[in-house]
């Protein structure tokens, strides 16, 4: 008996979707995620490092 190829599976069935609000100006929330200095204050709890 042939064996059946596997199934491939979409990335969406594995997708999820985060969302957060942040009480702060958008302009100033941008620039968190975008400037590699505002990045290492923001990322992570504090006492980490990237």
């Amino acid at each position: 008996m042939a064996k059946k190829p596997e199934q491939q599976i979409g990335t969406a069935d594995r997708e999820i979707l985060v969302t957060r609000i942040f009480n702060a100006p958008r302009e100033l929330v941008f620039k968190a995620w975008t400037q590699p200095k505002q990045i290492q204050i923001w990322w992570g709890p504090k006492g980490s490092h990237t």
